[in-house]
């Protein structure tokens, strides 16, 4: 099944004076209100829902559920490129350079917590980490117990569609959106942040650091960026 091409389809369907990327803009929004409203739910959110509300018939409304529920298929099905697709279709254009990608095992003393920390300055549509994700599974880390995430960009949409991957898979993730200048205009943690406690046990960590986890990680994910791997 194409799901990009099929996604296209619906988000063409949605009738609208607005621009595709508008319209593509508006429901990453809504998309990202349904999982950050549990959490940080507030008169604000709930406004501006109603104004995009009010902007779309019912059916369009269904119709953005609708891709909702296909965006999790294609992510569930580890469909590679989705988002990246999607975005050219709805007028996205992004950078081809490849962001730095830096990755550490880091700790909490307080806590006795150790856990990997995946840095990316520029996140694109977050499929890098999503990848770097999957590697630290195939090399036998769970992700889900182990991995936080500090992702920026500085593009809206893409900023949404970081966050909505990292939600999608579960991933304890930071991730902001940042003005020219670097700054942080908004920021937004993922439901695993919240929820999950991250850390390698102390037999886990003695282990990786036996091993050497750039040598067992650096090969894996040539292919996803530029790294830097430290075991400091």
């Amino acid at each position: 099944m194409d799901f990009s091409g099929q996604f296209d389809m619906l988000l063409s369907g949605v009738e609208s004076e607005k621009s595709k990327r508008e319209v593509f803009n508006d429901f990453l929004t809504l998309s990202l209100y349904t999982y950050t409203q549990p959490f940080y739910r507030s008169i604000k959110i709930e406004r501006e829902t109603r104004e995009i509300y009010k902007q779309y018939k019912k059916s369009d409304i269904e119709q953005f559920q609708t891709m909702l529920t296909l965006a999790l298929v294609a992510i569930d099905a580890r469909i590679e490129n989705f988002w990246e697709d999607v975005c050219i279709y709805s007028g996205v254009k992004g950078d081809d350079s490849k962001s730095g990608i830096y990755i550490s095992i880091e700790s909490n003393s307080d806590r006795e917590e150790r856990f990997f920390t995946m840095r990316e300055a520029e996140s694109r549509t977050g499929s890098s980490i999503v990848r770097f994700a999957d590697c630290m599974n195939e090399e036998g880390f769970d992700y889900l117990r182990c991995l936080k995430v500090i992702a920026g960009e500085k593009d809206e949409i893409y900023f949404k569609i970081t966050y909505l991957q990292l939600a999608f898979r579960s991933i304890a993730g930071e991730v902001s959106l940042l003005d020219e200048k670097g700054e942080v205009k908004e920021r937004l943690f993922t439901p695993m942040y919240f929820i999950n406690g991250v850390y390698l046990k102390d037999k886990e960590f003695e282990a990786v650091k036996a091993v050497r986890t750039g040598d067992i990680l650096a090969s894996k994910i040539k292919g996803i960026g530029r790294y830097d791997i430290s075991d400091d």
